[in-house]
């Protein structure tokens, strides 16, 4: 892929691992959290891959700050999400937030620019204070799933007070689900709220 500016290549779009999910009922993001909490769907845009381009891209756009990057795979998302059979639009996007002491460090929070672009694509708003991270949780990468989702439980207390019915939960990579799991169970015991899950990567092992 090129400079910063031009954000992705013909053959980079042409390359990505897409999972093609909005094709298919009961996709394996879906699977992910059957009998684990309610919600409305689950969807993921790429497969992440050690060494693929899945991989690449996120480095790109987290490591090296490529933030033009992350809009435009948002919108990509966004637009294929609309593909998707009996598609339940949410009423807003909002993301699941990093600790502000990592923002700082970093400069940004990527799946703000995820949930930005897929916002943008789906023509709704984006609220990213919906859910907020106080604390400082252990680092995810060497737990099991039960490990993952212990840890997080603490992990997000609700941001903003909202009034929406439906509101999709975007995060840049899931594995186990357990921190979107965390995100999704502050904001529905806040009230009678839908959830719809978004991640722009799903690693299946």
């Amino acid at each position: 892929f090129p400079s910063h500016d031009n954000a992705l290549c013909l053959f980079c779009l042409t390359d990505l691992p897409r999972t093609q999910f909005e094709c298919a009922t009961n996709n394996p993001m879906e699977k992910l959290f059957q009998g684990r909490l309610p919600i409305v769907s689950a969807n993921a845009f790429m497969q992440f891959r050690k060494g693929g381009l899945a991989q690449t891209l996120m480095h790109e756009l987290k490591y090296n700050g490529d933030q033009a990057l992350g809009r435009v795979l948002g919108r990509l998302f966004g637009l294929s999400l609309q593909q998707q059979a009996n598609w339940r639009k949410p009423d807003v996007i909002t993301c699941v937030p990093l600790h502000p002491l990592k923002e700082r460090k970093r400069g940004f929070n990527q799946s703000v620019l995820i949930g930005q672009g897929m916002a943008d694509a789906l023509q709704i708003p984006f609220v990213p204070k919906l859910l907020v991270r106080p604390g400082v949780t252990d680092t995810q990468t060497l737990k099991k799933r039960y490990g993952r989702w212990e840890n997080m439980q603490a992990g997000f207390v609700q941001g903003e007070a909202h009034a929406f019915d439906h509101i999709g939960i975007v995060d840049d990579v899931v594995t186990t689900g357990a921190t979107m799991e965390a995100c999704a169970s502050v904001l529905q015991a806040s009230g009678n709220t839908k959830i719809s899950l978004f991640a722009l990567c799903i690693s299946i092992r």
